[in-house]
């Protein structure tokens, strides 16, 4: 009961903070219409009640606090049930219709991942549930214990039985698998990734390059070949390249986490931390300073893939890709022998290369 009252207090802070006026009008009015007038009456009648139904089932009492509960003309019943139509069939004007809809879009706007709000949307409909419970136990002991005849019974039954399936529907929602996903909220940057970060080694055996051509392929670097560590190996380059962060998702993100432009690594804003992605690696990196691999379908600096760069046409990158402290559009990977047959690494900067997967954009 001592967290109900911290619950309420937070979404109306939260909406006020957020500026969601209309959000808060609907607040206070749920509460003055309907939730603190409950509260008032369950304050006299329910922790008493309780207490002696939990001693003596058979106790005559019982009816006394559930008549005097209900009030005259069953007002407080009649109550109970306008409460819950309030709660299924109000309308926001973005977030839509219900109050679950409207904790959910709060929470959306809130959190930057959705793992992070499911307590939030738990908590808040548990706000207006544990009341409604507390309600329906009054209504409950009034209908055995408040003499009344058959029809009356019906008539709660009925009542009952036609607000269950909304109330059910209020308490339910669905959330992406979190053992196995991760859903990115931020502005500019929805979409759903698996939890698993794959682990890519672009340094293959007898140094061999990651390079089919000498002026270069695009393409190499997302060939299978180089999937070193984690359990989605996709065949298909092209694939790769679409599943991959996109140059603006990680610009959104970035600029959701260090709005002034500080410095912060990527692996704080989708791997470590209390309220970050919480990706974790298929293989833990073994160098400091790790990339994930990103694609830019504009092609903006003509670095979505493995290029040959500098005087000698020699020096091979990748890109783009987050680095440090921000996004970097290439990675200098090393230098190799271009004038040999077998185009080896004459040297190789050891970095390691992530790539998050994402399954849906919406």
């Amino acid at each position: 009961n001592a967290k109900l009252d911290k619950i309420n207090g937070n979404l109306i802070a939260i909406a006020q903070k957020m500026q969601k006026k209309e959000i808060v009008d609907i607040f206070n009015n749920r509460n003055e219409k309907f939730y603190n007038k409950l509260k008032v009456q369950n304050r006299k009648y329910f922790d008493s009640a309780y207490k002696l139904y939990k001693e003596n089932k058979n106790d005559s009492k019982l009816g006394q606090y559930a008549k005097a509960w209900v009030g005259t003309d069953e007002k407080y019943a009649d109550l109970t049930w306008q409460y819950i139509e309030y709660l299924t069939t109000v309308e926001h004007s973005d977030y839509g219709k219900g109050m679950d809809r409207i904790y959910d879009g709060l929470t959306f706007d809130k959190w930057p991942w959705e793992h992070l709000g499911i307590g939030d949307r738990q908590d808040y409909r548990a706000y207006d549930l544990t009341m409604i419970a507390k309600c329906l136990f009054m209504i409950s002991l009034y209908s055995t214990y408040g003499g009344l005849n058959d029809v009356e019974k019906e008539g709660l039954y009925n009542s009952y039985n036609g607000y269950k399936p909304q109330l059910k529907q209020f308490c339910e929602f669905k959330v992406s698998n979190p053992d196995k996903f991760r859903v990115c909220q931020i502005p500019g940057a929805h979409f759903v990734m698996h939890k698993e970060l794959q682990k890519y080694n672009f340094c293959g055996a007898d140094k061999k390059r990651p390079q089919e051509n000498h002026h270069g392929n695009n393409d190499a670097a997302y060939f299978p070949e180089w999937h070193e560590k984690g359990k989605i190996k996709i065949e298909n380059p092209k694939e790769l390249k679409s599943k991959l962060i996109t140059r603006d998702e990680a610009d959104a993100i970035f600029k959701y986490y260090a709005p002034n432009n500080e410095k912060i690594w990527w692996t704080n804003m989708i791997v470590n931390g209390n309220t970050t992605g919480g990706a974790a690696y298929a293989q833990a990196p073994s160098y400091d300073e790790p990339c994930l691999m990103l694609y830019d379908p504009q092609n903006r600096n003509n670095d979505n893939g493995l290029n040959i760069a500098g005087a000698a046409l020699n020096e091979l990158t990748l890109g783009p890709v987050m680095r440090r402290p921000n996004i970097n559009w290439c990675v200098y990977m090393g230098w190799i022998e271009t004038f040999t047959p077998q185009l080896k690494w004459s040297t190789y900067k050891n970095i390691d290369y992530y790539a998050a997967i994402v399954e849906k954009r919406y």
